[in-house]
């Protein structure tokens, strides 16, 4: 079963109102606005590296993404399809 369909997800959803869900077609990359963030965040936190302790890789990620945060142009033209 996907996950957004489990009992546990649609209970949330209706506790709160504020999302709601939108079928996508299948296999259509372009309407994944997070893809391409994701992609930016691998590249930068992880790809072809070694993090001999988890603890590292959860450094590493986590200071990509605030860097993301501070500096949001670093993404900017991965967002703008969906903006």
């Amino acid at each position: 079963m996907a996950y957004h369909r489990a009992p546990e997800v649609q209970s949330w959803l209706r506790c709160h109102r504020r999302f709601e869900g939108t079928a996508l077609p299948a296999y259509s990359p372009e309407f994944n606005a997070v893809g391409p963030v994701w992609h930016h965040t691998r590249l930068q936190a992880t790809h072809n590296r070694h993090y001999p302790e988890t603890e590292q890789f959860i450094a590493s990620l986590t200071g990509t993404l605030r860097d993301i945060a501070r500096h949001p142009n670093q993404i900017a033209g991965y967002r703008q399809p969906f903006l």
